[in-house]
């Protein structure tokens, strides 16, 4: 009888609070990807917040928070909630790399590759993870150990031109031209219109100054007032000799606020 009794006073008790609660948190996290999805990030962070309120140890509600922080540029903010995620569910892949990737943006490269490092052992098949950490070494100069990450990231995914594109630049700064051109090459393909300016200028270094006339000519189809386009177009017309053409891109290159463009005119078109 008395076992009976502490049963019917679970039930009444206990259970109406305990789904009362989750259809409160339900209701809070239905509200915050509603606001995300109309892109209203403070929103999103007051409903998570509430949310989080009746369940503090979801490491996912923090990862949650924590994005929508990111996104609203609170840095600092996002760092917390992706550290609290962590700190609650270690083997959280995701926010370590979503971790990594603030840290990254807010200078720390060191930090940021060893968090995407953890999120590459917890997930071996992240192709995201692979391109953010070549990234990072590539800013702090490992050119090698960046491509490694972007051969990698290619493996699991070789349909991204960005990584095509990031791969030639790493390869353009070890003084591999054409292994340079054919990454670009291949981002282009994969619809990265970046690489046309990028390829352009390994070509001009290879003294292919046809070749990066046209690549600038097609960067400059698809944005016109990119001042740098004009600039190094006028360069290459003028090593063919094509003085009037690459003056006027130089007068172009000036209208549009590049300074430098003057300098040229004065230099090679009086």
């Amino acid at each position: 009888m008395k076992k009976l009794t502490c049963i019917v006073f679970i039930l009444l008790f206990v259970g109406p609070r305990f789904y009362a609660q989750n259809i409160d948190t339900s209701s809070f996290i239905i509200k915050a990807e509603q606001c995300e999805e109309k892109k209203d990030f403070e929103c999103a962070i007051i409903n998570y917040s509430k949310a989080i309120e009746q369940k503090i140890d979801d490491s996912n509600l923090f990862f949650r928070r924590g994005t929508a922080k990111k996104k609203a540029f609170d840095l600092k903010g996002a760092i917390q909630d992706f550290n609290t995620a962590i700190g609650l569910n270690p083997n959280d892949a995701e926010s370590h790399k979503a971790r990594g990737v603030i840290q990254s943006v807010m200078g720390d490269k060191k930090s940021a590759i060893e968090d995407y490092t953890k999120a590459i052992e917890l997930r071996r098949d992240d192709a995201e993870s692979y391109h953010l950490r070549g990234l990072a070494l590539a800013v702090i100069g490992d050119y090698l150990g960046a491509i490694q990450d972007y051969n990698s990231a290619i493996e699991l995914n070789p349909e991204n031109g960005y990584v095509y594109y990031h791969r030639g630049s790493a390869k353009h700064s070890l003084k591999d031209n054409r292994g340079a051109i054919l990454d670009y090459t291949k981002a282009i393909e994969l619809k990265n219109d970046d690489a046309y300016f990028a390829r352009g200028n390994v070509k001009f270094e290879l003294k292919d100054y046809r070749g990066a006339i046209l690549d600038y000519t097609k960067a400059i189809e698809l944005d016109s007032k990119d001042d740098r386009l004009y600039f190094n177009r006028g360069i290459a017309r003028h090593r063919l000799g094509q003085i009037d053409e690459g003056c006027l891109d130089f007068s172009k290159a000036g209208e549009l606020g590049y300074s430098k463009a003057y300098e040229a005119i004065e230099e090679f078109c009086n």
